[in-house]
């Protein structure tokens, strides 16, 4: 009898605690999807959205490598950057003229972009550039597998390409050594 009244406790506990995480969760994917609003009402039909969910990787530098050739297969005009690295702002630039706005956002509205992109998919332009964002995704566990480099796991996984292109990325002869190294990391 005592036993069973300890795991009922326990379960009202584990209940409450559930309650209190769907909550934060959904005021999240709620904070969002208000961001997304604030971003959509100023996007053409033909503008596609990149999100870059994280910083100094070599997702961000492979989601600009692959732009132009993702906007052309998708028959896309134009490219937001949503980008929380820094370094993004300062060389999307350099990838391509085809990127009409790189916005920073923060920490926080980028963890409630992907929060909110979590639930559904609320907007076919809106791309998440990453090999292992969201939680789940593993595509880079298929690195190396048959050869298949991580070039042709994004942009055939990622921005769903037809077929793998090789594209080179850009020249830089500037003195700034954050440039540098986000464009010597592969």
């Amino acid at each position: 009898m005592v036993h069973e009244e300890m795991e009922d406790k326990q379960m009202m506990e584990d209940v409450q605690s559930l309650k209190k995480q769907l909550r934060k969760n959904l005021f999240k994917t709620y904070q969002g999807w208000m961001e997304w609003v604030k971003i959509k009402r100023k996007l053409t039909p033909k503008t596609a959205v990149i999100f870059l969910p994280q910083d100094h990787t070599k997702d961000n530098y492979y989601a600009l490598l692959y732009l132009d050739k993702f906007l052309e297969k998708h028959q896309y005009e134009n490219a937001w950057i949503l980008t929380s690295d820094p370094v993004v702002v300062k060389v999307s630039g350099l990838f391509s003229e085809n990127i009409s706005k790189v916005v920073y956002i923060s920490e926080k509205a980028k963890s409630n972009i992907l929060q909110f992109a979590c639930l559904y998919h609320f907007d076919p332009r809106f791309y998440i550039a990453s090999l292992t964002v969201p939680y789940g995704r593993h595509a880079d566990r298929l690195i190396g597998i048959n050869q298949i480099s991580y070039a042709e796991i994004f942009s055939v996984g990622v921005y769903q390409m037809d077929k793998f292109y090789q594209v080179k990325g850009p020249k830089y002869i500037g003195n700034d050594e954050e440039i540098k190294k986000f464009l010597n990391q592969v």
